[in-house]
């Protein structure tokens, strides 16, 4: 898996939840918790500060960045 795609299970399953996560946001139907659940994530205090790490902005502020 490692020399297939460069990173562990665990840090491509993460990555892919957060790109699916990133896609969530754009529907403002959902609030920021559903969006960690569906994603995969059980917390979202969890979900946030993956979603910071990798993107370096809060889920919420993404929201409202790629809607204007």
């Amino acid at each position: 898996f490692q020399q297939c795609y460069h990173e562990t299970p665990g840090r491509w399953l993460l990555n892919k939840r957060l790109d699916f996560a990133a896609m969530l946001l754009l529907n403002k139907d959902l609030n920021v918790s559903r969006t960690a659940y569906e994603s995969g994530f059980e917390n979202a205090s969890h979900f946030s500060r993956a979603f910071k790490k990798k993107y370096q902005i809060a889920p919420n502020q993404y929201r409202a960045a790629v809607s204007s």
